[in-house]
């Protein structure tokens, strides 16, 4: 998904239910190890349409799921992550399940020497 659309299948799944709309910038050239990037809506879904025939539908995990509330309205669902991960920021956690989380069987996990993979 950070690659955008592609021919693996990381790029179907960008163009189906993960397309990230996010750009990044280096701050200059001594910090190659992050990309200049530009994000632009428009050549992704031309790409997806080329590959694939489809046109990306950025809503459909939270027509799914649920969105940011998928923690207060899922059931026997186990959410972990790691303190180590760089998207860490985005983690889900108990203050996200609501009062009732543990009878619905919602649990959360943070692991102090976990990644993202």
């Amino acid at each position: 998904p950070g690659d955008g659309p592609g021919v693996t299948a990381w790029g179907y799944q960008s163009c189906t239910e993960t397309l990230h709309m996010f750009s990044s910038s280096a701050r200059d050239l001594t910090h190659l190890g992050l990309r200049n990037y530009t994000f632009q809506t428009q050549r992704f879904q031309e790409r997806c349409e080329e590959l694939y025939g489809i046109m990306p539908n950025t809503n459909v995990l939270a027509e799914r799921y649920g969105g940011f509330d998928i923690a207060k309205t899922t059931t026997n669902t186990i959410f972990s992550s790691g303190v180590l991960d760089p998207w860490g920021g985005a983690t889900l956690s108990e203050k996200n399940g609501g009062s009732d989380a543990q009878d619905r069987g919602v649990y959360f996990f943070r692991m102090h020497n976990g990644a993202h993979h």
